[in-house]
């Protein structure tokens, strides 16, 4: 018995265009139309390239318009790294560093009363 070849249906082209626009996983797609991931490699490459770039623009468009807005910082840090090249350098600070200008309050051990780090103890 001879295998058939697979003969793409012509809905087949829509459907991996749409599946790679809303970010499927290649092997998923493949399932989904009944091929090896490299058949779809051979057969869709064109759909899938233009399927994951549209899916990208509306979300990169409201990543942008929540980011310019300012009410969620934590968006416009995220968009300045994936955008804009930013990365996070440098090492952590150690909590001596950390706390260096800020207030900090130790126990004396000969004390029970509380003084800042910063002060020397008053006997």
């Amino acid at each position: 018995m001879t295998k058939h070849p697979y003969v793409p249906e012509p809905h087949h082209a829509d459907r991996v265009r749409e599946l790679a626009a809303i970010g499927m996983p290649k092997k998923d797609i493949a399932a989904n139309i009944g091929v090896s991931v490299r058949r779809l490699h051979v057969l869709f490459r064109d759909q899938m390239k233009k399927g994951a770039a549209g899916g990208h623009e509306p979300v990169l468009r409201k990543i942008h318009e929540i980011a310019m807005s300012g009410q969620n910082t934590g968006l416009l840090t995220f968009y300045a790294k994936a955008q804009c090249g930013w990365r996070d350098t440098g090492t952590p600070l150690s909590l001596a560093q950390a706390t260096k200008n800020e207030f900090v309050v130790t126990l004396d051990p000969n004390s029970k009363q509380e003084q800042p780090l910063d002060h020397p103890p008053q006997h």
